[in-house]
């Protein structure tokens, strides 16, 4: 088994599963020095469509929870219109390091992890600004911005918690460089 910064490469690339051998092969990854591969990458394209339906998706679904939390629809409205910077920024977030940045770096799998946490942290605390100015224009009555720090945590503990979900579903991901 093969730590990285943290991460645990278990049922990744389980030896006794001949299919994630086949997977890691097919990807150019080693089911047993993951660590030590480089890794092609292909460019990712979807269609606007599924992509405004997804994002869109989780905005309103985000807006609803928050209206019956609050008890409040004016505030559910501003705090899923608030939720489009996230959900639709962060969709464009990852084209750009997965069809731009990514290419251009070529490290090694356990430092193509670390850089994209970090990369998910940094965009966070970026993009918590433009949602927090537009709940504050809707709603003003809420308390102030909380620390930009919030908005790099948060952003970086949803995307991990996906990531998650996808490598316990042998999905690409973010964990073994597959996405």
């Amino acid at each position: 088994m093969s730590r990285i910064y943290g991460l645990t490469w278990i049922n990744l690339f389980a030896l006794h599963n001949p299919e994630s051998v086949l997977i890691a092969a097919n990807v150019g990854l080693s089911a047993y020095c993951p660590h030590r591969c480089m890794i092609k990458f292909e460019e990712i394209d979807e269609p606007l469509r599924v992509t405004l339906s997804r994002t869109l998706t989780i905005a309103v679904v985000v807006g609803v929870v928050a209206s019956f939390a609050t008890h409040n629809i004016r505030m559910g409205f501003a705090i899923g219109l608030g939720a489009l910077w996230p959900s639709v920024g962060g969709h464009w977030i990852e084209l750009l390091w997965l069809n731009l940045i990514r290419k251009r770096l070529k490290p090694k799998v356990p430092i193509l992890v670390a850089l994209r946490l970090i990369y998910w942290w940094a965009w966070g605390f970026v993009i918590i600004f433009p949602a927090f100015y537009t709940i504050h224009v809707i709603a003003p009555s809420l308390p102030p911005m909380p620390s930009p720090l919030l908005g790099g945590f948060g952003f970086l503990f949803v995307e991990m918690l996906l990531h998650g979900i996808f490598a316990m579903n042998h999905r690409p991901n973010a964990f073994d460089a597959r996405l």
